[in-house]
C-alpha cells in the first residue's frame, strides 16, 4: 500500500467514525426530545440520568454560577457525605435557585420535582434528560408523588431534590403556611422498599444583592454598562450562600406530617438565616 492509499485509507476510517459517532448524537438527540414530550403525561418517568448528564450537570451549573450569580460560599458542605440517601430541600426565591442546585450538589445522583408550566420547549428535553419529574398541579398532582416514589424504588442510589414552598417566594419570607410535606411523602413511601436509610436535608440559601461585594467580573461589566452577568430574569445577584443543615433521619421525624414539617421548616429558616449573617460576617 503506498502512502497515498494509507492517506485515503485513514481518511476514509475517521470520516467514518465521525458519521456514525455524528449520527449517535443525532438519535440521543431525538429520544430526549421525545422524552421530554412524555413528561407532558401526568405519572411518566424519564429513564435514569447518566453519568455523563450528571457531569454536563455540575460543569453548565458552576458556569451559570460564575457568570449569572457571582461569588459562591457554602457552609456544611460535609453533610452532603450522608451514608444513605437525601431528601434534600432548599427554601425557594428565584429562578438562580435552579443554578444552585446545579452547582452544589456536584454529580449526585438526584431526581427532582418541576412544575409542568416550567416544562416547555427547550427545556423539555434537558428537564428529562437530568431526571426531572413533572408536577402538574391542575390536572393529577398526586401522581408526581406516585412517579417520584417509584423512580427512587427503582434507583437504589438516586436522593431528591424537592423546593417544599412549591413556589417562589421572591422577598424570602419564610412561612410555615408555604411548606408542603409532599417530599415526605414521597420519601417514606420509597423507604420501605430501600435497604439504605433516608434523610432529609435541610438547605438554606441567601442571596448577596449588595453590589460592594461584587465579583471582578460583575465589577468589570457593570463599569462599562453592561448588566448581563447580574441581572437574570429582573433580579439582580452578586453572590449566593448555601448552607447545609445536618441529615435528619426520615424514621426519627414524627409520624404525623404537620409536626414533621414544623421541625423541617423551623431548620430551613434557620439556615437561611446563617447563610445571610455568614455571608455579612465574611463580606461586611
Amino acid at each position: 500500500m503506498t502512502t497515498t492509499q494509507l492517506l485515503y485509507a485513514v481518511a476514509g476510517i475517521v470520516l467514518l467514525a465521525f458519521t456514525i459517532g455524528l449520527g449517535s448524537f443525532i438519535n440521543r438527540v431525538f429520544f430526549w426530545i421525545a422524552e421530554g414530550q412524555k413528561l407532558q403525561q401526568p405519572g411518566y418517568m424519564t429513564p435514569k440520568v447518566t453519568i455523563w448528564a450528571r457531569r454536563t450537570r455540575l460543569i453548565v451549573g458552576r458556569i451559570a454560577m460564575f457568570l449569572r450569580i457571582g461569588r459562591l460560599i457554602i457552609i456544611g458542605k460535609e453533610n452532603l457525605n450522608f451514608q444513605g440517601r437525601l431528601l434534600m430541600l432548599p427554601n425557594h426565591q428565584i429562578e438562580k435557585d435552579a443554578v444552585i442546585v446545579t452547582a452544589v450538589f456536584g454529580t449526585m445522583h438526584f431526581r427532582f420535582l418541576m412544575a409542568i408550566n416550567q416544562i416547555t420547549r427547550f427545556r423539555a428535553p434537558f428537564a428529562a434528560w437530568l431526571g426531572g419529574i413533572a408536577v402538574h398541579h391542575d390536572r393529577n398532582p398526586s401522581a408526581a408523588v406516585r412517579t417520584a416514589a417509584r423512580a427512587l424504588n427503582a434507583e437504589p442510589d438516586s436522593s431528591l431534590v424537592v423546593f417544599p414552598q412549591g413556589r417562589l417566594i421572591r422577598d424570602n419570607a419564610l412561612r410555615r403556611e408555604d411548606f408542603f410535606a409532599g417530599a415526605l411523602m414521597i420519601g417514606r413511601i420509597a423507604a420501605k422498599e430501600s435497604e439504605l436509610p433516608f434523610a432529609v436535608l435541610p438547605v438554606g440559601i441567601y442571596y448577596d444583592r449588595d453590589p460592594k461585594h461584587a465579583t471582578l467580573l460583575f465589577k468589570t461589566a457593570r463599569l462599562f454598562g453592561i448588566r448581563w452577568f447580574s441581572d437574570w430574569f429582573n433580579e439582580t445577584t452578586f453572590g449566593a450562600t448555601v448552607a447545609f443543615g445536618k441529615p435528619i433521619l426520615l424514621s426519627t421525624l414524627p409520624k404525623d406530617q404537620g409536626e414533621a414539617m414544623e421541625i423541617i421548616f423551623n431548620e430551613i429558616k434557620s439556615l437561611s438565616e446563617l447563610a445571610e449573617s455568614e455571608t455579612r460576617k465574611r463580606l461586611g
